[in-house]
């Protein structure tokens, strides 16, 4: 687990960066199975809309 034990601060932006892009493939799987008529290059369009928009 993430908080189990004292982690770098190398490897907790390796952490954050691997949820990021976790985070960005499931985005894209949706797009897909929920508007199947989007080519490839309107998916990755599209995903880079929603995260660069983002507010935490």
């Amino acid at each position: 687990m993430l908080y189990t034990r004292k982690y770098s601060p190398q490897e907790k932006l390796t952490q954050a960066l691997n949820l990021y892009l976790a985070a960005k493939e499931l985005k894209r799987a949706a797009l897909r199975k929920f508007h199947p008529e989007l080519s490839e290059k309107q998916i990755t369009e599209k995903v880079d809309q929603i995260f660069r928009n983002a507010r935490t």
